[in-house]
């Protein structure tokens, strides 16, 4: 946080990603962390329990929601739906969490993280319906953010210009 300070505000929300260790049980433990930090602050968390629309998701989401910190909607559909033999879409296959995606918005500043097929074309049925809330959320006067990346993220600069393209269709 502090090497970080001479950039001010453009470096908020900061991102923390919590690996699958971290349970529902913790949760102390990032209401802590939270309250010791003092910053605009985006969690993607990883662990099944927080994606089973039980008491761990409503107690993440009203813990992040009365603290003013966005949720990240990791989105990794586009990379599991690819059959590639690839060594670097094997690997990200194998480090990312296969999750459902959970948009929210608990802040003005939604938060996405978008993991790509490697074939650009093959991720615009995964990107439409973000096109579509980024537009519901832009029109609600929130500043969504989305990041976009790919396997070996070769396209990754790509990507973001063909959702920005197609976003731009939908808000000229």
């Amino acid at each position: 946080v502090q090497l970080l300070s001479p950039l001010g505000d453009r470096v908020s929300p900061l991102w923390l990603q919590l690996s699958k260790s971290f349970t529902p049980q913790r949760l102390p433990e990032l209401a802590a962390f939270i309250e010791a930090i003092d910053r605009p602050l985006a969690v993607e968390v990883r662990h099944d329990e927080f994606f089973a629309k039980g008491d761990a998701e409503r107690a993440l989401n009203r813990l992040l929601l009365e603290r003013g910190v966005e949720r990240i909607c990791l989105d990794s559909r586009a990379l599991f739906s690819c059959t590639s033999t690839d060594p670097a879409v094997l690997h990200a296959q194998s480090q990312k969490p296969r999750v459902p995606p959970r948009p929210a918005a608990f802040t003005q500043f939604p938060q996405v993280r978008f993991i790509g097929h490697p074939q650009l074309v093959a991720n615009d049925p995964f990107l439409e319906p973000w096109v579509q809330k980024f537009a519901e959320w832009i029109e609600e006067a929130r500043t969504p953010y989305i990041f976009l990346h790919t396997s070996d993220n070769l396209f990754a600069a790509t990507l973001a210009q063909r959702f920005h393209a197609h976003l731009m269709l939908r808000l000229p």
